[in-house]
């Protein structure tokens, strides 16, 4: 039967490989495991087959039918089963498919308490297995078996059991070896023919496979490792396998869905022909990529920057793509609340107003704050809505509409408080975005998280690269490994002057071999030897690259290196030479400044300060002017900027740029830019505001409204307000802090929660990075950005009417106070109506309007939804008058940006040349890298190189650069590309440093480290091999209070996800992390000598809200990536991770493990699942048995108390309270004080010489002098004594005081008994002086009014003129006065004459106003003028008055223009110009126009039923009244007679009056307003239930216009102002009043005479002025000359007393002040 196989197999072992999902192996006969997916056989006879002898295929069916029956029904005992492993594999495959040995694979027998029998199965399946291939049908009946629900558990459990309790006991390994082998070769052929068998079993062979390599490296033994080596080469080969298999799967999903293809071919357009900008086009065609080459050359420059231009304008727009075809797919679906790691939306975005900065034109974006989404997200950690993120705003839900935009502002209390942040738009959505109809939104947000603002600088840096001058093509492209010296030491004989420790130099000679030059070695320079190869490396050639693992002195080789740079190169040693001098400028290459560039900004400060030890501060330039060290504050580029001295050709431009800015701010107004919209946007507009409302019929509405309003104590100016039922008259944009009372804020800080400790989270890194590098403005720019908010401001508040006060009136006419709740709720609503979408349609506006030109009201009939619609489409129709206006500021403002940045690059560039030395981050040389291009700078050193994308070094390099050094490490943290995708299946991730490397470049790499000491960096020989300690980091002292220096502390406790962030957070480990951090202050360790390290900014949170200020502040928390380059003595690190399905996360990445273990100095304690990290991760496996056989390790942490050496052992949060309350262990601590008692407190170990300790025992001293014990406690300062006692004071009474009072301050407070002049006793104590006053109480008659009052007694001693005998009676006064209101003071004060009425006087005036002034005022002057309210006069243009009532007016300009109106544009048009009867004056003066007395000849249609055509009935050159016979005719004739009695006929004509908008026969309202104006009543309109004033009809205006003025009022005016221009109005004013008092016919008064009179009166007037003045500075100066000589005489007189030497100088002084005092 053996012969039947056609293939010979060997017993041989051999190398395990896989293939596809499962795992094939097919032996050759040298003994090697050869792969084969082959199952056929060759040549002689199957043990199927049907022939080949007589009866051999009957005999094979009836031996294969007869197997399983032989043995259905017995038990397998253990002989049967021995002899089963020595049969052959026919009869083993046989046997091993049979229902006996089904039963016991499920474990009936109790197999797994039987290792032996597992032994034997094993055996004899893996001898199944190696059966002819003819059997194939049995072997996969086999493994169907193997794989069933109860069988399955035998490969699954019982052998992993089996070997475990093997693997424990070793005690024989040659046995369980062969077990494992068996086991191994079974779980191979099972994978091979059942494709899902591999994810069954491979969680049991990972865990089988991690206990071998325990046991192997371990303990040590060796017979393990071979079989421990097979296992992982299979566990790593069926990953493998089943991960390509998966990417397959998922490729294309993966292609459709990110709409980005992977190839190899060359794309077809030239990368420079593509927009650097997103385009709508990029969301859906498929971008073609090629992957970014982790080793080997590129085929050209122009190769090279186009793989990596693709790859990385990818990596900003792919997410939006991405994010934005699932959220379509989600709406189409209608899948409910979407979600998407790739982007973030929102909802409800409205954009509110331009803004002027200085980068050029932004917009402020109102957020929905009412969603959950800005609810719940905590803006302070979050990295939503940050600085620089790109945004995609759409109207419809990303169909048509794209707008591109980045986020230019963001402060986080501002959004917080107001939901506001600042965008901008990219040029070419900037144009669409001035097209917009709907430019306010709501909008739909999605936001990329990417950072556009770097991409945008390096794409078109990369698009300007020439190839033919592209800097060290020869590495960076062609990776040549042969490295030649800078171009600036070629062909002379170029030698370096290297600094000596011990003083002095030695020299570096290019031309000969520097080995052979001995004095160049580690003890002359100070750094050891790798440092020295490295150091030599980065000065000798021109493409330089330094590895340097944690802590050994990378920043130190840096700073040397850059110093003998400095000294060489910078200080006339060669810049002389005359071939250095670069061809093409003339100018020395030297002589242009070095380039320091850094990843983070902590780095770059470190680095800068480094070179500030041996470079002057002038010869220092950090770009990026919001850096925090105060040792670069005067190397910022802003200073360098502005104390620089400018050449004449940019002074020049800059003085242009300063008189277009003034030109720009004179010509501009910004309040339809700004101002205009915010306010329309944030508060209810007044109806009197010109341009808002223009229909006519409901400005007349709301004008009588707000003058109703007026007397129920509200503004004028809030008639629609109260319309629109916003009852407080407080006005909503306003500059009044509405912040929380001093009570409130009282009542709240008793609730507040502790002030917990500061951290920097991702967000605020993120944010503070991209903040860092944005170049803050000089000082001619930061003051014409003052100057436009001032501007701005001053416009607002211009253009925001007073408000009457934020009150109302109640139905008694009492004042209600708002409380500033209500007013923030009311600006919230209010906000909220406004910003609703529902408005009119211009049809229903056009058909209220006609209503109300028969009847119909606004302001009472109109619905209060109604009103809203109405008042939005007034809203909508202001603010699309600004467009224009918009759009032309708009592009002013960028040319005035686009020229002040030119001019700063320029002047930048200057300063940058004159440096030595520049240093910026890679963001900041993204921004300046056209600035960079131009300084030229021919040496760039880049440290932390391994961080930063490949990209962002490239286009640093100018074409002048000549000395390229890199110095990082990339096996610490690597470049973060915004996608992940791009970052591991395309190799964006990968930096220029690590490529190097990767191509064989010669790099130069530090050995020795000076950072941790040898517990801690035995870990990192995992990643670097030969790594080496320093001597200094030796026998340093152990950690106090801890048994061991390093600990990793093992848990299983479940981490949290944080869904708002997208983070993780652990809360026992927070809790351990911070009772360990409390343990370690209590063993006097410094806060800020502990350093918090976590994975994840969730952990962050968590600690944060653990760990208050008081306790806690000086700790440092921070993430991984955060900390990078630093050091601390202590670190605490937590891992995060802990979950049933073994997700690791970052944990699992190298760089990031490298970085968090390699930060501490002294001590460092992790906690972690580290089950789950062995599983997950090789390194963190090898890691965690270096600690475990330390002795480092384990899920118990050991306390040492540092006085009684007592152990405590801590499992949990708690344990540390518990068993070392106060850092010590349980026992008291016992030791005697200074004051003799002992020291109750627990343990301690810090301040243990109770310095700081408070003794709360009895005092035992005695107080002095008395004798009597000290009630204080111990730590206490002694106090007065309290002990009470009774003594007798001079006035005789018996007093009780304390024992420490002095008799003489014992004050007696026994009762006067001494009686007043009145008879009453005195109510003061017995020594206090008797009163003057007597204050009892005494009822006496008023002789005024004759009320009994009760007055004190003092009050009745003086008897007034009436006979009263007490004077301040309060009893109210009743009378009526003479105005008709009622007197509202009191007895006392109306004594002689009535108190001034205070209430409003209420006439109507004749310009049509309700006085508002004081009763008494008017009573005092008899007279309500003149009326200072605002003017309710019309033009005929028509166009409001601007002025007071009193004053002349001065109507509002119609034109948008600047420059005013024409002569032509102010003439009145009122009048009749058909018959010559027209006004001949201009619009602000007196209309002399006779009205017409013709009948008009128009034919009207009916403006309501648009049906009938009629006649018009009105007069020539007046408004058509609406009398159309259907409609109108009956309704207005009717109340013509009912209301005037007026006689109408068919023939009457009829007058429309402008203001309240009534028709009325024209004959009877001629006579109505002669007959008024004569008796000097104001015209108002006739019916009763109006009563409107008729001021802004034309037919009346020389009535109604009359008495504008009185030429008193207007001489007053005159003499209170210093303006000509005002004095030539008032004056043509006064001649206009003068002239319209005269009688008609009136000879003798021309305009030469009115001009003298009003000169003569203005001068009289300013006379009497000027004497009412004088009289009041003499009177004051006679008062002080009194004053000063009383004081003159009085001090002779003392001097006269006291001795006969009297100064002479004395007289003379008193005769002068007396001759003062006389004249």
């Amino acid at each position: 039967m053996e012969r039947s196989s056609g293939v010979s197999r060997s017993r041989g072992r051999g190398h395990w490989r896989g293939r596809g999902t499962g795992v094939s192996r097919l032996r050759g006969g040298d003994g090697s495991h050869v792969l084969s997916n082959s199952d056929d056989s060759r040549g002689g006879s199957s043990y199927h087959g049907r022939g080949g002898g007589r009866g051999g295929g009957n005999r094979g069916d009836a031996h294969r039918r007869s197997g399983p029956t032989r043995s259905e029904d017995i038990k397998i005992g253990f002989r049967k089963l021995a002899e089963k492993v020595e049969a052959n594999a026919r009869d083993s495959i046989l046997f091993a498919t049979s229902p006996a040995f089904s039963k016991l694979l499920a474990g009936e027998q109790d197999v797994e308490e039987k290792p032996e029998w597992i032994d034997m199965m094993l055996k004899i399946l893996k001898k199944s297995f190696e059966a002819d291939p003819s059997l194939r049908e049995y072997k996969e009946q086999l493994v169907a078996e193997l794989l069933k629900e109860k069988q399955e558990n035998f490969l699954k459990k019982i052998c992993i059991e089996r070997f475990a309790d093997g693997l424990h006991s070793t005690h024989d390994i040659e046995k369980l070896s062969t077990s494992l082998e068996n086991f191994l070769e079974i779980y191979y052929e099972v994978c091979l023919l059942d494709l899902f068998a591999n994810k069954k079993l491979m969680k049991g062979l990972k865990n089988l496979t991690m206990m071998l390599k325990c046991k192997a490296y371990q303990d040590g033994i060796k017979q393990l490792e071979p079989i421990c080596k097979k296992f992982s080469e299979v566990v790593e080969t069926s990953d493998r396998r089943e991960q390509e298999q998966k990417e397959v799967t998922e490729r294309a999903e993966r292609q459709k869905k990110s709409g980005r293809m992977l190839t190899e071919e060359k794309p077809d357009e030239d990368f420079r022909d593509i927009s650097v900008y997103p385009q709508v086009k990029d969301l859906e065609v498929v971008s073609q990529i090629r992957k970014n080459k982790e080793a080997g050359a590129f085929e050209s420059v122009h190769d090279y920057l186009d793989i990596q231009f693709r790859l990385l304008r990818e990596d900003f727009i792919s997410t939006l793509r991405n994010g934005i075809k699932d959220y379509r797919r989600n709406q189409n679906t209608n899948a409910g609340h979407f979600r998407s790691g790739d982007i973030k939306v929102y909802h409800g975005f409205h954009i509110t107003t331009p803004n002027l900065r200085k980068d050029g034109l932004t917009y402020t974006v109102q957020i929905n704050t009412n969603h959950r989404i800005f609810k719940r997200t905590n803006w302070e950690s979050s990295k939503r809505l940050i600085y620089g993120s790109l945004l995609c705003l759409s109207l419809d839900d990303f169909i048509k509409s794209f707008l591109f935009a980045t986020i230019s502002e963001r402060e986080t209390e501002k959004l917080k408080k107001e939901g506001t942040i600042e965008v901008q738009f990219i040029p070419e959505s900037q144009e669409v975005y001035d097209t917009l109809e709907n430019k306010y939104g709501p909008f739909t947000v999605v936001e990329s998280t990417a950072y556009f603002e770097s991409y945008i600088h390096i794409l078109k840096g990369m698009q300007n690269i020439e190839q033919s001058v592209f800097p060290f093509s020869r590495y960076i492209v062609s990776c040549d490994t042969n490295i030649a010296m800078p171009a600036y030491t070629k062909d002379i004989s170029f030698e370096y002057q290297l600094d000596v420790v011990s003083g002095g130099r030695v020299q570096l000679k290019f031309d000969q071999d520097i080995e052979s030059q001995s004095m160049i070695c580690e003890e002359t320079l100070g750094l050891n030897q790798s440092q020295l190869e490295a150091y030599i490396s980065a000065l000798t050639q021109e493409f330089a690259v330094i590895q340097g693992p944690p802590g050994t002195g990378k920043t130190f080789v840096g700073l040397k290196i850059v110093k003998t740079l400095l000294d060489n190169l910078y200080t006339g040693h060669v810049v002389d030479i005359d071939f250095l001098i670069h061809a093409e400028t003339s100018i020395p290459v030297m002589r242009r400044p070095i380039l320091v560039v850094c990843y983070t900004n902590h780095a770059l400060d470190q680095f800068l300060e480094g070179i500030l030890q041996f470079c002057d501060s002038d010869d220092v330039v950090r770009v990026g002017s919001r850096s925090k060290n105060e040792a670069l504050e005067g190397c910022n580029l802003r200073a360098k900027r502005s104390n620089a001295l400018r050449p004449t050709q940019l002074r020049h431009a800059y003085q242009d740029l300063y008189y277009r800015r003034e030109e720009f701010l004179k010509e501009n107004s910004l309040e339809n830019l700004q101002n205009e919209i915010k306010i329309a946007e944030s508060d209810i507009i007044s109806h009197s505001y010109f341009g808002f409302i223009k229909e006519q019929i409901f400005y007349n509405q709301l004008d009588w409204h707000g003058q109703t309003i007026v007397q129920s104590g509200f503004s004028y100016y809030d008639s629609i307000k109260v319309w629109l039922g916003c009852d407080s008259t407080a006005s909503l944009y306003s500059y009044e802090d509405v912040s929380p009372t001093p009570l409130e804020q009282s009542q709240s800080a008793e609730n507040t929660e502790p002030e917990l400790i500061d951290i920097e989270g991702e967000a605020e890194r993120e944010l503070h990075n991209r903040m860092l590098d944005v170049d803050e403005a000089d000082e001619e720019e930061a003051k014409f950005q003052a100057l436009l908010k001032q501007q701005q401001r001053s416009q607002t508040m211009a253009v925001t009417q007073p408000a009457a006060g934020k009150h109302l009136l109640d139905s008694e006419g009492f004042k209600v106070v708002m409380g500033k709740d209500a007013i923030r709720k009311l600006q919230a609503e209010i906000r909220k109506r406004i910003c609703d979408a529902d408005m009119m349609s211009e049809e229903e506006v056009r058909s209220l309007e006609s209503q109300c030109y028969h009847g119909y009201d606004i302001t009472v009939d109109l619905e209060f939804h109604q009103r809203w619609r109405l008042y939005r489409f007034w809203l909508w129709r202001y603010k699309q008058t600004f467009t224009a206006e918009v759009s032309r500021v708009q592009r002013e403002y960028q040319k005035l940006c686009s020229l002040s940045t030119n001019l700063r690059q320029q002047e930048d560039i200057e300063v940058l040349k004159e440096a030595k030395v520049i240093g910026m981050t890679t963001t900041g040389a993204a921004r300046f890298q056209h600035v960079l291009q131009e300084v030229g700078a021919p040496i760039v050193i880049v440290e932390e190189a391994a961080e930063v994308l490949e990209a962002h070094i490239t286009t640093a390099l100018s074409t002048s650069c000549q000395h390229l050094i890199l110095i990082g490490d990339h096996k610490q943290l690597k470049p973060n590309p915004t996608v992940y995708e791009l970052a591991k299946k395309y190799h964006l991730d990968l930096s220029l440093f690590e490529r190097m490397v990767n191509n064989g470049l010669p790099v130069k790499t530090l050995e020795i480290q000076h950072r941790m000491r040898p517990e801690v960096s035995k870990f990192m020989r995992h990643i670097y091999d030969n790594l080496s300690d320093h001597s200094s980091v030796l026998n340093r002292k152990p950690i106090r209070g801890l048994s061991t220096p390093v600990y990793f502390f093992d848990h299983k406790q479940p981490e949290t996800a944080e869904e708002g962030i997208m983070s993780h957070s652990n809360e026992f480990e927070a809790n351990m992390v911070v009772e360990l951090t409390r343990y370690l202050i209590l063993q006097s360790y410094k806060p800020d000598d502990i350093t918090i390290i976590t994975m994840y900014t969730g952990q962050l949170l968590v600690l944060k809200r653990k760990m208050p200020r008081d306790v806690f502040g000086g700790v440092k928390i921070t993430s991984v990536d955060n900390f990078q380059g630093e050091e601390n003595k202590i670190i605490i690190l937590s891992l995060v991770r802990s979950n049933a399905e073994d997700k690791l996360g970052f944990v699992k990445i190298e760089n990031r493990v490298c970085v968090s273990l390699s930060r501490a100095k002294y001590g460092m304690y992790v906690f972690g699942n580290f089950d789950m990290f062995c599983r997950g991760s090789e390194l963190w496996f090898k890691i965690i048995q270096d600690a475990k056989i330390a002795g480092e390790f384990g899920s118990t942490l050991s306390l040492t108390c540092m006085n009684h050496g007592k152990v405590a052992e801590v499992t949990a949060p708690q344990d540390f309270q518990a068993k070392s309350p106060a850092g010590g262990c349980k026992l008291t601590c016992g030791e005697r004080l200074a004051c003799g008692h002992f020291c109750e407190r627990n343990c301690h170990f810090s301040d243990r010489r109770h310095e700081q300790y408070q003794c709360l025992k009895d005092c035992t001293r005695l107080l002095q002098p008395c004798g009597h014990s000290c009630p204080a406690r111990c730590h206490s300062k002694c106090p007065p004594c309290k002990v009470k006692k009774i003594v007798e004071l001079r006035c005789g009474h018996s007093k009780e005081v304390y024992c420490h009072e002095e008799l003489l301050d014992i004050v007696c407070t026994e009762p006067c008994v001494h009686s007043l002049s009145c008879g009453h006793p005195c109510t003061r104590y017995c020594s206090q002086p008797c009163d003057t006053k007597c204050l009892a109480v005494v009822e006496r008659m008023c002789s005024r009014c004759g009320e009994i009052k009760k007055v004190q007694c003092y009050t009745t001693t003086a008897v007034d003129r009436f006979g009263a005998t007490f004077s301040k009676c309060d009893t109210k006064c009743t009378q009526m006065l003479p105005c008709g209101h009622t007197c509202i003071g009191n007895c006392y004060q109306c004594q002689e004459d009535h108190r001034p009425c205070e209430q409003k006087c209420g006439k109507n005036l004749p310009c049509g106003h309700v006085c508002d002034k004081k009763c008494s005022d008017c009573t005092k002057s008899n007279s309500c003028e003149p009326c200072m309210q605002p003017c309710l006069l019309l033009c005929s243009h028509p166009r409001k008055c601007l002025r007071k009532c009193f004053e002349e007016c001065l109507f509002d300009k119609h034109t948008n223009n600047n420059k005013g109106d024409s002569e032509k544009d102010r003439k009145c048009k009122w009048g009749c110009k058909k018959h010559g009867k027209s006004c001949s004056g201009r619009c602000e003066m007196l209309c002399d126009h006779v009205p017409c007395y013709e009948e008009c000849t128009r034919k009207l249609k009916c403006r309501k039923c648009k049906k009938i055509t009629y006649e018009c009935l009105g007069m020539c050159s007046e408004p058509c009244p609406n009398m159309c016979p259907a409609c109108d005719r009956g309704a207005v004739v009717a109340s013509a007679r009912n209301y005037l009695k007026a006689t109408v006929g068919s023939t009457t004509r009829w007058m429309f009056l402008r203001d309240c908008c009534h028709s009325l026969p024209v004959d009877y309202m001629d006579e109505y307003v002669e007959r008024t104006f004569a008796a000097g009543n104001p015209i108002l309109c006739p019916f009763q239930f109006c009563r409107r004033p008729v001021l802004n009809t034309a037919r009346y205006a020389p009535q109604t216009r009359a008495k504008k003025t009185t030429p008193d009022v207007l001489i007053k005016l005159a003499s209170s102002t210093t303006s000509l221009r005002r004095k030539e109005e008032l004056q043509d004013a006064y001649i206009t009043s003068r002239t319209n008092s005269l009688e008609p016919g009136t000879v003798g008064f021309s305009r030469k005479l009115l001009i003298r009179e009003f000169e003569r009166n203005l001068a009289e007037k300013l006379r009497q002025k000027a004497k009412l003045k004088d009289s009041d500075v003499n009177r004051e100066s006679s008062e002080s000359s009194s004053i000063r000589l009383q004081d003159t005489l009085q001090a002779a007189e003392t001097e006269a007393i006291a001795g006969p030497e009297a100064n002479v100088g004395d007289e003379a002084n008193v005769i002068e002040t007396w001759e003062d005092l006389v004249y």
